[in-house]
């Protein structure tokens, strides 16, 4: 960074301070960087920000001492528990300043670390590097750079993740499709948010090539923004190299050149490959010491000087520790030189301009540096980073197609969705292995727990409806959707019904009608209509049903289940609720919809567990994730909350659900809701697992900032809403204990005021 007294960085901090101001906002945003490339950082007011723009501010060293899991080290010398972790001093970077689009728009600036008379500190990662670019100006050299990054996206939070402790996430897709559009469609919301807020962030992806000190940063900011993205959506993004023995790792790339202010010194025309002499010495080098062979430099005296200096010849360099003056040399191609060879032979021979990131790896302490040499192509056995594909094992590209779809994937599969079954579990999973053997096991799976075709009825496809119908039919089972709308049921049975959004883009064949007449008994029965409607279709089900037909409700609020069951059977009825999902009507036979999180079962009554487990089965065969619950009140209420929190808000204001958390009135209103709501359910002895109730709302809101609720829906096409049943359990329920409902009481009758004009 300049001098603060330059005149080019009062122009920044000037230019800065003047941002802010226009901003409007009273917040801005400040980070720096860790050891391990985490960011870490405060919310400052903007009077405090300015001031720490011209003389910094205090920032706890313990992040230069700690790992990502916030565990100090041991061993640390700069920082430390004996140290008592003091503030250390930042200094903010004027030139790094953008705005967070998926937070307000809210000023962003990184900074650096500094000791207390202002020079850089020794641990600060991005004085480190700058350092380095320091050495480069002084030769009146500039590396360029621009990072490619691969990643996992894992349907996850941190909350699921942190119970499963670690292991076994959900990926996005099961199994691994290398380029594949369709699974990037399936997520089209996600990374279409990634792509344009992160365009609008500043860090463009694929990461454009630039200066080495922005590109770092760009790095840097691409994988907080992609996590902060990701969360909006129910997804973590992991850049770790490899989650699982069972699937390959991945790694990323960094892209780099060296120029003079002239021209890009990595290139030359007349070279091999197009290759610069330096470029072939840098690479080389680089690839952990392959060896720099005599005859590359030996034309070229002054190449070789400026390639020691550039190297660093006498230090420890990726790893591995030269004596002074001698470039890397590794013994194989040492004996291949000897033997008269032009150039090491290798069967995938890489250009030193695409380097894997993971193949910059020092040796482990007590190990030798080969111990962790990376291997040659990105396929083979050997590579840390990037792992060998099953396929790719020990065989040649000819043996492929003979793999695809062979028994051993198949087993593994098998046994991953046995871990997960509900009457399974991974114990017994792994004795009955050990007793019969996966192939036995395979056979037993397929003769008694294996889902078959079900059929399956759905009365009431409106929005949710039409998802499960949709996902269940393109599933393979036979589905038969009843709707009370005509053009709804035509267009699905003449062109099929378009499913598109959180599960892909998809038209699916099934049965539609607008009744149940002529569908005979079903293996499953779901009632997903409206609240108010659901005795009629109870009523409509029951030629639907035989002795052993499951009958699903599930619909907002409470009490639906308790009119259903009278008609249908206490003894065949589930209850069931969705969150982290909605949907909506696009037209006729097109239904979208915005998420896939959970689906929740609990039996009302006298459904036996194994029934319940099995129509379960049905909609994890679609898909769906699925949760059965014994205390039926808690996974009832749980979702009431939710619901009572943002329903009847939105619907008054015309509000999203994060535009309700972002604006204070109206998020007062909404807390005022929900509060009363966790004070009902606790006095009515319901036990919630959910942490602090609030916390918990902001945050599963946080994953659908952009949704609806579909009351607000109801009220946008003049439609009676579920209000009765939602908010307005509330004050029903309040009055059985003693406790006030006020805010609720409020929204109800403003709710109900707007509704009496829709008749009009």
């Amino acid at each position: 960074m300049a001098s603060r007294n330059s005149a080019t960085t009062r122009d920044a901090l000037a230019r800065a301070v003047a941002a802010v101001e226009k901003s409007g906002l009273a917040k801005v945003k400040v980070a720096v960087s860790d050891i391990d490339g985490v960011l870490r950082g405060k919310v400052l007011h903007k009077d405090k920000f300015v001031s720490a723009l011209d003389g910094g501010f205090g920032f706890c060293d313990v992040v230069l001492g700690w790992d990502m899991t916030d565990a100090c080290y041991d061993n640390a010398r700069l920082t430390g528990w004996q140290h008592g972790f003091p503030d250390a001093m930042v200094r903010l970077d004027p030139a790094t300043m953008r705005n967070v689009p998926w937070d307000g728009n809210i000023a962003f600036f990184l900074g650096e670390f500094v000791t207390a008379d202002g020079a850089p500190h020794p641990a600060c990662p991005r004085q480190t590097l700058r350092r380095v670019l320091k050495r480069a100006e002084k030769l009146g050299l500039q590396p360029m750079c621009g990072l490619e990054f691969e990643w996992f996206n894992f349907r996850e939070t941190p909350q699921s993740w942190a119970a499963k402790k670690g292991v076994d996430p959900t990926p996005l897709t099961p199994g691994m499709f290398g380029y594949s559009l369709l699974r990037a469609n399936e997520n089209r919301e996600y990374f279409n948010a990634l792509l344009d807020e992160m365009l609008a962030f500043g860090v463009p992806a694929a990461i454009q090539f630039s200066a080495a000190l922005e590109a770092a940063d760009r790095a840097l900011l691409f994988k907080a923004g992609a996590k902060e993205i990701g969360a909006r959506f129910g997804i973590i993004p992991s850049f770790m190299a490899k989650w699982s023995q069972q699937y390959p790792g991945c790694s990323g790339h960094v892209h780099q050149s060296l120029s003079d202010g002239r021209k890009n010194l990595f290139h030359d025309p007349k070279g091999r490959h197009g290759m610069s002499k330096l470029f072939e010495l840098s690479g080389r080098a680089d690839r952990g010491g392959d060896g720099i062979r005599a005859d590359v430099l030996a034309d070229d005296q002054q190449l070789q000087a400026a390639g020691r200096r550039l190297l660093g010849a006498g230090q420890a360099h990726l790893g591995h520790r030269q004596p002074h003056g001698e470039l890397p040399r590794h013994p194989r191609l040492a004996e291949e030189h000897a033997a008269g060879d032009a150039l090491p032979r290798r069967r995938h021979q890489s250009l030193p301009r695409h380097r894997c990131a993971s193949r910059r790896r020092t040796a482990r302490r007590g190990e030798e540096p080969e111990a962790h040499r990376a291997a040659d192509h990105r396929h083979q056995r050997g590579r840390r980073g990037h792992p060998a594909r099953p396929a790719f094992a020990r065989r040649h590209h000819r043996d492929l197609p003979a793999l695809e779809g062979g028994p051993r994937l198949a087993r593994r599969r098998l046994r991953r969705s046995l871990r997960r079954h509900p009457r399974v579990g991974m114990a017994a999973v792994a004795g009955r292995r050990d007793r019969l053997g996966t192939e036995a096991l395979l056979r037993d799976h397929l003769r008694q727990e294996a889902v078959t075709v079900a059929k399956v009825a759905i009365i009431g496809c409106g929005a949710m409806g039409s998802v499960y119908a949709a996902l269940m039919a393109s599933h393979g089972h036979e589905v038969h959707a009843v709707t009370l709308w005509p053009d709804h049921a035509e267009a699905m049975a003449k062109h099929g019904l378009r499913v598109e959004g959180a599960s892909g883009d998809r038209t699916v064949r099934l049965h539609a009608a607008t009744t149940t007449d002529g569908i005979g008994p079903c293996d499953l029965v779901i009632i997903a209509t409206k609240a108010f409607d659901v005795e009629d279709a109870a009523r409509s089900a029951a030629t639907l049903l035989r002795p052993d037909t499951v009958v699903q409700a599930i619909q907002n609020g409470l009490g639906s289940a308790e009119r259903v069951a009278p008609i249908v059977g206490a003894d065949r009825l589930a209850v069931g609720v969705v969150g982290g999902f909605g949907a909506s009507l696009r037209a006729p036979g097109h239904v979208h919809h915005n998420g896939m999180e959970m689906v929740r079962f609990g039996s009302f009554a006298g459904l036996p567990r194994e029934r319940l487990a099995a129509s379960a089965a049905i909609w994890e065969s679609a898909g769906f994730k699925v949760a059965l619950f014994d205390d039926l009140r808690r996974m009832v209420w749980e979702k009431l909350i939710m619901n009572v929190t943002f329903s009847g808000t939105c619907c008054l204001t015309g509000m999203t659900i994060g535009e309700v958390m972002a604006n204070a009135d109206a998020w007062r209103v909404a807390r005022g809701c929900a509060e009363e709501a966790v004070a009902v359910a606790r006095a009515a002895g319901i036990r919630l697992e959910v942490g602090e109730p609030i916390e918990h709302i902001r945050r599963l809101g946080g994953r659908i900032g952009n949704a609806r609720p579909s009351m607000l829906l109801d009220h946008l096409a003049r439609r009676r809403s579920e209000i009765d049943v939602i908010n307005g359990s509330i004050p029903r329920e309040g009055a059985r204990f003693g406790v006030p409902t006020p805010v609720n009481d409020t929204v109800v009758a403003l709710v109900k005021a707007r509704e009496a004009g829709f008749s009009a």
